[in-house]
C-alpha cells in the first residue's frame, strides 16, 4: 500500500476515470502494428498515429526488438 491506497483501489479508480481498456491484450503485436512501431520515424509521429504516449511507444520498440521483431 503507497500513499494509502491499495493497488485494487488504484486500478478500480483508473477504470472510473478512463473507462476500461479499449483495446485487446498484446494488440501491439499484431504484424502490421508492430511494423507501425518499429518503423524509421520519430516516436512522437508513431505515438500520435497509435493513440498512445511517446513513452509507450519507446517501451514497445524495445519489447519487439527484444523478443526477435525487428
Amino acid at each position: 500500500m503507497r500513499h494509502g491506497c491499495s493497488v485494487g483501489g488504484t486500478s478500480k479508480a483508473r477504470t472510473a476515470l478512463f473507462g476500461p481498456s479499449l483495446r485487446p491484450a498484446g494488440w501491439w503485436r499484431a504484424p502490421d502494428v508492430a511494423a507501425v512501431i518499429l518503423a524509421d520515424r520519430p516516436r512522437a509521429d508513431i505515438a500520435d498515429d497509435l493513440g498512445v504516449s511517446v513513452g509507450t511507444v519507446g517501451r514497445l520498440r524495445w519489447v519487439l526488438q527484444r523478443d526477435g521483431h525487428g
